[in-house]
């Protein structure tokens, strides 16, 4: 019998394995598809939809188990975008992880700026990272926090502080708030 949370971390829970809190909500729980099909006409040529439909369910449950010091559910991958993983040239990862990465800068930048259905993905960021500010600053170790997926915390944020910082046209940095917040949890780690 499969782990309930291995289970909802692959995106696959049997019947039998739900809890008492999952059965009957699996309408509210977002499906594990990719798809580009869009009722909005809003632009959205990266498809960062795949973000918004699952951060609409998962981003107030992130906030929470982040504020209680450990995260316990399986959320990473929508809340903490990275960008591909490339090992020896080449690009790795898991099919959820090439699914939720960003493949570029521009990709980076579109997802900052890219709000539907009420889920606006920076302020979204904003606030996650504050969380974790607050709880490193606190002494809560990056591991405690949100064990295993340490390394891709570590990998958004570096990423984003990054793209935040490049500058723009008019030779500003692309989001300060950003970037401040990222240097800020980089610093704490």
């Amino acid at each position: 019998m499969t782990n309930e949370k291995d289970a909802a971390c692959s995106g696959v829970v049997q019947d039998s394995e739900k809890s008492s809190e999952t059965k009957g909500n699996e309408e509210k729980r977002p499906k594990m598809l990719r798809s580009n099909s869009s009722s909005s006409d809003a632009p959205d040529p990266y498809n960062l939809k795949r973000f918004t439909k699952h951060q609409e369910y998962y981003h107030p449950i992130a906030i929470k188990e982040l504020l209680a010091g450990r995260k316990r559910s399986c959320w990473a991958w929508y809340i903490f975008p990275t960008p591909p993983f490339i090992r020896n040239g080449r690009r790795v990862g898991s099919a959820m992880n090439r699914e939720y990465e960003l493949a570029d800068e521009a990709e980076t930048r579109a997802y900052l700026r890219f709000e539907h259905g009420g889920v606006n993905l920076r302020t979204n960021y904003l606030e996650v990272m504050g969380v974790i500010a607050k709880q490193l600053d606190s002494g809560i170790e990056v591991d405690e926090l949100v064990g295993h997926d340490a390394p891709r915390l570590v990998s958004s944020v570096k990423h984003f502080a990054v793209v935040a910082n490049a500058l723009t046209d008019e030779n500003k940095p692309f989001d300060r708030d950003v970037h401040q917040a990222c240097t800020q949890v980089i610093d704490l780690l």
